[in-house]
């Protein structure tokens, strides 16, 4: 994979989604990310870098797994889409509506994202100011 590549995913990121306060950066020690490009692009933004510690291989393991479970459930090997516009539709409704409401996460305590949410915000004490 290509640093420009990993450079403009991640301003697009942070175009969409904004970038809050003392943001802060996670990912392995791939080339992609550990290059001057890379830290240069972090270091304009005062965006912390974090990177997973030399030889453990459990801090990126949610992630890895998400992608495992995406990549065999959604894409089916040799999987070419007609169109860009196609590939993000069908990533969009496998999360949106399958990833995120039912797969149950052990990460989660064996719920789901939207589960885990709703016990969240309904033993959260809200107040209105």
């Amino acid at each position: 994979m290509e640093t420009a590549l990993v450079v403009q995913a991640a301003q697009k990121v942070s175009t969409h989604t904004g970038v809050g306060k003392d943001p802060l950066y996670h990912s392995d020690r791939g080339c992609q990310t550990t290059n001057s490009a890379m830290r240069a692009w972090f270091s304009v933004r005062e965006i912390i870098q974090s990177r997973s510690a030399v030889g453990d291989c459990y801090d990126n393991a949610t992630g890895e797994s998400f992608f495992t479970h995406l990549k065999r459930e959604v894409f089916p090997v040799g999987c070419v889409f007609d169109s860009k516009t196609d590939a993000q539709r069908i990533t969009f409704e496998a999360i949106g509506t399958f990833d995120n409401r039912t797969r149950i996460h052990t990460s989660l305590g064996n719920l789901s994202s939207q589960r885990l949410l709703i016990k969240y915000f309904q033993t959260e004490k809200i107040t209105l100011n």
